[in-house]
């Protein structure tokens, strides 16, 4: 292994011997931005990247890898923590809760002009909101306690068409299809998973639902310790994220990495395998959850958030019996958030260590499974500072 010598032009590599695929992460460029807590959440749409934090929203130009520019960067809501952004159209979408119990509204959703960032509308919710996913002409939006679908036929301005508040929370949600039918997989933070058949938006209808309670005995993932926030849905199979509550951390119960379940049933999902990160690995640290909390899939290799540890990778060839592959420690900073595209491109973003003044980085990473590696030497030049946007 090569180590970070520098920010702007390094290049660093990781290899293991693992069957049937050799996993190489090359790190491309690292941005850095000036301290402001943390990357919360990122969507690739082409050659375009958007990022949202405590510091607001970025738009990002990633169409030349080794030089990566950050066109703008919108201040708004500083009141509230920015969840989730996803691309519609003309239209970004971000989720957001508030900070405080005692705040009103609890929960928005705003729209942006995507290329401008300018604001084009806001719905407010009385309950913290979560995650979100788009399909067909449809917007699904978690929250803490509530499930909502959205009509976007006039993108800005959603019509509701469905809602339910909830007795569990709802955090990652992912839409697949199975032959004419929709379902959305929804992870229910310390509760367990919940799946939906979404194919008539305005009356959807609970096929299965997991507690931990039901599903963990013979697996490491005790019922009244685990959480899981993230999902990856390649059906018939999903991984979800699996951590534990905070005050668990660095105890004996501390067991994290990947949970698999078989959704070959769609009416009786089950969990099947919990595969842990190795106890050296596993992040000592967190910042408001433990990790992992965020998932992304590449070929056949699953990665997780994994603080201040980096990410971590598991080896899915075999869907339903994942292997620990390892740890990628070669990171700037505490990895929050990540996620990959198609074209075999990992985008992780970072937050500064507790109590300290370092600044935050969104660091480009090229996956390969050992047969083809584009090497791609970066800029050397610092990249320019953001043209920061505020509402007023």
């Amino acid at each position: 292994m090569k180590p970070l010598l520098f920010i702007f032009f390094a290049i660093a590599y990781v290899f293991a011997e693992v069957n049937p695929a050799l996993f190489i992460a090359e790190s491309l460029y690292t941005y850095e931005s000036l301290p402001n807590k943390y990357y919360e959440d990122i969507f690739v749409d082409g050659d375009d990247l958007y990022a949202i934090g405590v510091f607001g929203l970025k738009k990002f130009d990633i169409s030349d890898k080794s030089n990566v520019k950050c066109l703008k960067t919108k201040n708004f809501s500083t009141a509230y923590r920015k969840r989730s952004v996803i691309s519609y159209g003309d239209y970004l979408y971000v989720t957001l809760r508030a900070w405080k119990s005692d705040a009103d509204p609890q929960g928005n959703l705003y729209i942006f002009d995507k290329n401008t960032l300018a604001t084009v509308d806001s719905i407010n919710f009385d309950i913290k909101a979560t995650d979100m996913v788009a399909f067909e002409h449809y917007l699904c939006v978690t929250g803490l306690h509530f499930f909502k679908i959205y009509d976007l036929e006039n993108p800005i301005s959603p019509e509701l068409v469905y809602s339910t508040n909830t007795d569990f929370e709802c955090q990652g949600i992912k839409i697949f299809s199975v032959d004419s039918s929709v379902y959305a997989f929804i992870c229910n933070f310390d509760k367990g998973v919940v799946l939906y058949d979404v194919t008539n938006p305005a009356v959807p209808t609970l096929t299965s639902r997991k507690t931990f309670d039901d599903v963990c005995d013979g697996f490491l993932c005790a019922g009244n310790v685990t959480q899981t926030f993230d999902v990856y849905v390649e059906y018939p199979y999903a991984w979800t994220t699996w951590s534990v509550k905070s005050s668990k951390v660095q105890t004996d119960d501390d067991h994290r990495g990947i949970l698999t379940w078989d959704l070959s049933d769609l009416t009786d999902i089950k969990l099947v395998e919990a595969t842990e990160i190795e106890k050296n690995d596993v992040a000592n640290s967190y910042v408001n959850d433990a990790s992992p909390t965020v998932i992304a899939k590449y070929n056949d290799f699953v990665m997780v958030n994994n603080f201040d540890k980096g990410f971590a990778v598991f080896n899915v060839a075999d869907p339903l019996h994942p292997e620990y592959y390892g740890t990628f420690k070669d990171i700037v900073s505490y990895v929050t958030t990540l996620a990959s595209s198609s074209d075999g491109y990992l985008y992780v973003g970072s937050e500064m260590p507790a109590d300290s003044q370092t600044n935050i980085y969104l660091e480009i990473f090229k996956i390969s499974d050992g047969t083809e590696i584009d090497t791609v030497t970066a800029d050397t030049t610092l990249t320019p500072p953001d043209t920061v946007i505020t509402d007023t």
